[in-house]
């Protein structure tokens, strides 16, 4: 924010505007830099507290959604912070621009209107500055409040509970063809979920490092242990995120409200969010569900296999 008394204005444009304005424009730099660090903060964080959704209490699920709620508002603070810093550096660059335009006329009249429009800049810049420093505050108070309900969280669920990482599906068959099938397994304790051959091809092309063959890709991406789904709640909270940022690349706001959203949907089976393509097949479901016309759903068919009977 650029001090100065009112009535001394002139003074302050004809003595130490450059000084001031260069030094303004190294302080924006610097908080976008640190700000845009405390993106990727969060981010990470953010994923932590996904990836405990599926060893996390349903009992905490209050302390859950408060968390993941302040979290959503960060990252809209981070987005208009992201704005508000825009806005000023164009201010800033104006205001260099009527600089440079003012020291290369002589006519009087002429100067005079540009120290006024160079003030009217200076005004509108420092309110704008202090937008931008509510957004910072807002953020950082957010922020803190969050971490403090999502650390204990973190730390409690981490570790004990979690799977073999390296726990290999050996169940699929090496059938490349569309499987247009949802397939919940009680018997084999895993969801088979439906896929296009050009999907799977597609996302092998893209990722060869991470997969053996497009069979690993199967394994690894449509083939599910049920355990992963054993808290409903948290589950369609991970599945509709999942479905938004990674298969619609939508931005994250709008995948944590989906997710808020879904999340006590009870009568939604999170592994159809894990089966949906993309947004409109689970939109195409979720009509469905909802008028009790489930028969109607054809974007994929969902069958049940029931664990044999223990005589």
């Amino acid at each position: 924010m650029f001090f100065y008394e009112f009535d001394n204005l002139d003074n302050f444009i004809h003595m130490d505007l450059r000084k001031k304005l260069t030094e303004e424009m190294n302080r924006i730099e610097h908080i976008i830099h640190i700000y845009e660090s405390k993106r990727e903060t969060l981010s990470t964080i953010l994923t932590d507290m996904i990836a405990i959704t599926n060893y996390l209490d349903e009992k905490k699920s209050d302390d859950f959604v408060q968390s993941i709620s302040l979290l959503k508002k960060s990252f809209e603070d981070l987005e208009n912070i992201h704005q508000f810093s825009n806005i000023l550096e164009t201010t800033l660059k104006s205001i260099f621009s009527l600089c440079e335009q003012k020291n290369a006329i002589q006519n009087t009249d002429d100067v005079a209107l540009l120290d006024n429009e160079i003030k009217a800049n200076l005004v509108e810049y420092n309110k704008q500055d202090e937008k931008f420093q509510y957004e910072i505050l807002d953020y950082e108070k957010n922020t803190t409040l969050a971490l403090k309900i999502a650390l204990p969280l973190t730390l409690s669920e981490m570790i004990s509970d979690f799977p073999d990482s390296n726990l290999q599906n050996n169940s699929s068959k090496k059938i490349l063809n569309d499987n247009p099938i949802l397939l919940i397994s009680e018997k084999e304790q895993k969801a088979f979920l439906p896929y296009r051959y050009r999907d799977v091809q597609e996302y092998y092309q893209k990722h060869k490092e991470s997969f053996s063959s497009m069979e690993d890709v199967i394994n690894k991406l449509y083939i599910l242990p049920l355990s992963r789904f054993k808290n409903s709640s948290f589950s369609r909270f991970r599945e509709a995120f999942y479905l938004v940022r990674n298969k619609e690349n939508g931005s994250i706001a709008k995948a944590l409200d989906l997710g808020l959203e879904l999340m006590f949907h009870y009568d939604l089976n999170p592994i159809v969010i894990a089966a949906c393509r993309n947004l409109d097949e689970l939109d195409i479901y979720l009509d469905c569900l909802q008028e009790n016309e489930l028969s109607d759903f054809d974007c994929f068919e969902i069958k049940f296999e029931l664990a044999p009977e223990v005589i």
